[in-house]
């Protein structure tokens, strides 16, 4: 027995270790805490509202250990700890309970593979790992008080289950009534079938009257609440891997009576002659083993079949933006496969931030036109908050304030949000406001750094007024008097207050080119000369080629000198149409070496063509 029990506590912490490094190497848990937007704050009010519901303890608990994710390294270790411990304590509960050690404890691994195949996907939250460690440890008591301390089980397991409920709540109370009762089936007694009784009506009633007279829920959450109620588009999806894990604490439990049953059985059949002790051993360890590779073969293909790298890569990208790191996000794009809108407006994010917005506009497929350039229309949940910083980059603050509202309505307590809040507030010289926002932020013990250093300038507005950022935003910003404008004329109103902000002109250009708009971009050009250009940009230059070449008789098109090489290109391009002899398929096919420019863009590319239309959500699923 002690072999076995050696050889189950070596192949649990070798799962764990591996945990370890495939969280590391692969998973990266800052990716959680960016994607989820993690926030846990030292304050009553916030302890307070995790009061309000069953279940709220153990995800306030899962919020204080999962904001330890931002570190890459700590956060890897708590992904592999809290499995482990949760087996270990299982584990001990078995022994406790069953008095003995068979081959199918061995399946205990299989719960660290399902958590570790569960946070290949960034919306997945933590609590539920949490709450599955609270189920293992809550087990564990009861038996080990049985045990140890000869404690009745009455006085454990009925207390336990009120309990859990507050704590833990909903499905993971079940689990535990579930788990407890299996337990208690083997070789029961009387008093045992009595507690078994009581622990399945409890089950049902405890929830029916926490939903009835203790909390504001609705009847399903108060027995299957299973994950946090998040902003929707934090919500987890809860694939089958989902379920079956919710499940696998009580399968191990029947997995592990069942072939009991069959041990004693065997037992009984069998004769009293024993085979030389090498042989005997040999005998018991080789079906360990064999199970042992089993799991990890198992895990393997789990856990291939649930990795996602491109997921993980937009997670990176997005990431990326928000440290603006634009020349990563530039090279991790080449990455991406087909289309993503998302990966779009970060990409025009970073070809802007790196002045190159006029060079390679077109070297990623603007497929939606003007809809990956800004997020205003259709509005979702989603892009909310990266609307926000779009905003915040022009200088348009109005905008960007109203956005990072929309934003917290959705996620009250978000870093990110919290900062926008406060940082547009400190431009807008709102410094109340902005003492109100840093105030909340200051409860997060994360942001205890970035909050003062931005209560200095809060507190003094003369060393606000000296800091470069607030300085060029302020520079720029220009009151928009209004919400109903188009991303075009907020960027008129801005260019209007600040003829040289670069950033305004080149999405105002962007936009009209997008359009196929020659009016616009003909009246926009005003703002031209006061960008610093040293040369006409290979994007402009290739709109003005193709406009010309429609209406050669426009003076102001002609007043533009057109770099040899691009007229050079763009005869080459127009050759390429000619031999296609109007097949719109060939000559797109052929036209292939020409995709990253502008006449590309109009011919095959552009929705004005193509009359592709972004697929949208009802309004309802939104909020």
């Amino acid at each position: 027995m002690k072999t076995k029990k050696n050889l189950a506590f070596i192949a649990i912490s070798g799962f764990a270790l591996i945990s370890f490094f495939v969280v590391f190497l692969l998973i990266n848990p800052v990716l959680h805490y960016s994607e989820q937007q993690i926030a846990w704050l030292n304050g009553i009010h916030f302890f307070n509202y995790y009061l309000t519901f069953p279940g709220g303890l153990a995800e306030y608990f899962a919020l204080f250990i999962s904001q330890f994710f931002y570190s890459k390294l700590i956060g890897s270790i708590i992904i592999a700890l809290i499995p482990l411990l949760t087996v270990i304590l299982l584990f001990k509960s078995l022994i406790l309970r069953l008095n003995t050690i068979f081959l199918p404890v061995l399946f205990l691994p299989l719960l660290q593979v399902l958590f570790l195949s569960l946070t290949t996907d960034y919306l997945f939250n933590f609590s539920v790992v949490i709450n599955l460690f609270i189920v293992s440890l809550f087990l564990f008591c009861c038996f080990y008080a049985e045990t140890k301390f000869k404690i009745n089980l009455f006085f454990t397991f009925i207390p336990s289950l009120f309990i859990m409920y507050v704590v833990s709540g909903g499905v993971y109370f079940l689990i535990f009534a579930i788990s407890a009762i299996l337990l208690l089936s083997y070789k029961p007694d009387r008093p045992r079938l009595l507690l078994i009784l009581i622990l399945a009506i409890l089950s049902l009633l405890i929830p029916w009257f926490s939903y009835k007279f203790v909390y504001l829920t609705t009847l399903e959450q108060a027995f299957l609440r299973s994950v946090p109620d998040v902003a929707p588009m934090l919500r987890y999806s809860k694939p089958t891997l989902f379920l079956v894990t919710l499940g696998i604490i009580p399968i191990i439990i029947v997995v592990n009576l069942i072939a009991e049953f069959f041990r004693n059985t065997a037992k009984k059949n069998t004769s009293s002659k024993t085979s030389p002790a090498v042989n005997s051993n040999l005998k018991r360890m080789l079906p360990l083993i064999i199970q042992i590779t089993g799991v990890l073969i198992f895990g393997i293909l789990i856990f291939y079949n649930a990795y996602k790298p491109q997921v993980k890569l937009k997670a990176e990208i997005k990431l990326s933006a928000v440290q603006e790191k634009w020349d990563d996000v530039l090279l991790k794009i080449q990455e991406v496969e087909g289309y993503d809108r998302m990966a779009n407006f970060q990409f025009n994010r970073a070809i802007a931030h790196t002045g190159q917005m006029l060079e390679r506009l077109f070297d990623y497929p603007q497929v939606l036109g003007t809809q990956g350039l800004f997020l205003d229309r259709p509005f979702t949940s989603e892009v909310a908050l990266p609307n926000s910083d779009l905003y915040f980059d022009l200088g348009n603050i109005d905008e960007s304030q109203r956005f990072a509202f929309e934003s917290q309505t959705l996620m009250a307590y978000s870093p990110q949000v919290l900062k926008r809040l406060i940082l547009n507030n400190l431009i807008l010289e709102n410094y109340e406001a902005a003492k109100t926002f840093s105030h909340v932020l200051s409860e997060n013990p994360i942001e205890n750094d970035w909050v003062k250093k931005i209560e200095n300038m809060l507190e003094n507005p003369e060393k606000a007024a000296e800091n470069k950022l607030v300085a060029e935003k302020r520079d720029i910003f220009a009151r928009q008097g209004g919400l109903f404008f188009t991303p075009r004329d907020k960027m008129l109103i801005l260019l209007g207050k600040n003829s040289h902000n670069k950033l305004a002109f080149e999405y105002l250009i962007a936009f009209d080119l997008m359009e196929h708009d020659l009016a616009s971009f003909t009246n926009d050009m005003k703002f031209y000369n006061d960008q610093g250009y040293k040369k006409l940009p290979k994007t402009i230059e290739e709109a003005i080629v193709l406009f010309l070449s429609q209406r050669p008789d426009n003076q102001f098109l002609r007043s533009f000198r057109i770099s040899p090489d691009t007229g050079k290109h763009f005869r080459e391009f127009v050759k390429v149409m000619n031999s296609s002899q109007g097949n719109k398929e060939k000559a797109k096919i052929q036209a292939a070496a020409f995709r990253n420019t502008y006449w590309y863009y109009v011919l095959f590319v552009s929705p004005v063509v193509t009359k592709v239309k972004l697929e949208t959500k009802p309004s309802e699923a939104n909020y």
